[in-house]
């Protein structure tokens, strides 16, 4: 399997910006977090180089806001968190919000990233779903056209890989390069019915 992009959010370690240097002395100045570089005695700011690099929050903020979102908690319960007195810093909704999309997406560049060198092999199962926002009104369920998206996925028997994908059509000219892509050949594949 391929290495997938460092997606390192806060680093343990940072590079010097001026000699390149590996450093892993960290300090705390005006509530900003800084690696000291001794050699040519310059600070690195910790999102340097970073998928955070243009963040404005203190590293304390993001950990904080990392930790709610692995939490599972909505925007709404992040910033109903971190409005408490005992909280330092508290946070505006609207940036909680723009942070949860981001690591969002950061999340979803990573899967999408790792689908990509998904191999099954032997005995996998294929099977596909359509997903659909029902029309709110006293109709029976009608879906809306456009915001409706088919899942097709691939899982190897007798083991937890698989691979997902979203699609707008699941047409013979998608699904078969797809199977072909991510599937070893000679694999037995079943179509998985219900």
């Amino acid at each position: 399997m391929l290495p997938s992009k460092n997606i390192e959010l806060i680093p343990l370690l940072q590079k010097c910006w001026k000699c390149e240097k590996v450093i892993f002395q960290k300090r705390e100045l005006n509530n900003h977090t800084w690696f000291a570089c001794e050699q040519c005695q310059t600070l690195t700011v910790w999102n340097h180089r970073t998928t955070l690099e243009k963040c404005r929050l203190y590293r304390s903020q993001i950990e904080k806001l990392i930790l709610i979102f692995l939490d599972h908690k909505s925007t709404k319960e992040a910033f109903d968190i971190l409005k408490y007195d005992f909280v330092d810093d508290p946070i505006n909704i609207n940036t909680i919000r723009k942070y949860f999309t981001k690591f969002c997406m950061i999340a979803l560049d990573f899967y999408e990233e790792e689908m990509q060198y998904v191999l099954l092999e032997d005995e996998v199962e294929i099977d596909e779903t359509h997903l659909f926002k029902e029309k709110k009104s006293s109709a029976p369920h009608r879906p809306y056209k456009l915001s409706s998206i088919w899942l097709f996925w691939i899982k190897q028997r007798k083991s937890k890989k698989f691979f997902i994908i979203p699609l707008k059509e699941r047409t013979e000219s998608v699904l078969i390069p797809l199977m072909r892509k991510h599937i070893k050949i000679y694999s037995t594949i079943h179509r998985t019915i219900g």
